[in-house]
């Protein structure tokens, strides 16, 4: 049982680690998507005075990337959650292994002082 059970965690620690590994992607990812928009909106704000757009427009404009920069900021919390819940999960799986470890450890003594006592009959 033991091979089997630490298999079975190490195997639930890398699906942990790959959780994490993608959550971090996904918010590298949001980061250089949240640049990409603030140097969209300079390039923006420098071509509608370029070409004379009236303010109004330009007030138009922002409010559309206002509204994409809040969705964005959404599924960047959603994801921040998802991989705090993953870390939960995470927290739990290796609670366990290491209580399952101590009884392990615990059970192999009592057999080690078996082992004593029968070879000492």
């Amino acid at each position: 049982h033991t091979p089997r059970l630490e298999e079975a965690l190490d195997e639930k620690d890398q699906q942990v680690e790959a959780m994490r590994e993608d959550a971090e992607e996904k918010d590298l990812l949001i980061d250089r998507l949240r640049e990409e928009a603030e140097e969209a909106n300079i390039r923006l704000e420098t071509l509608a005075k370029e070409c004379g757009v009236r303010e109004e427009e330009i007030a138009r404009i922002r409010e559309g990337l206002v509204s994409a920069h809040q969705v964005a900021e959404v599924e960047h919390l959603e994801r921040v959650e998802s991989s705090e819940a993953h870390q939960q999960d995470s927290q739990r799986a290796q609670s366990e292994l290491e209580s399952q470890q101590k009884e392990l450890e615990k059970a192999r003594g009592e057999l080690e002082s078996q082992q004593k006592e029968l070879e000492s009959a």
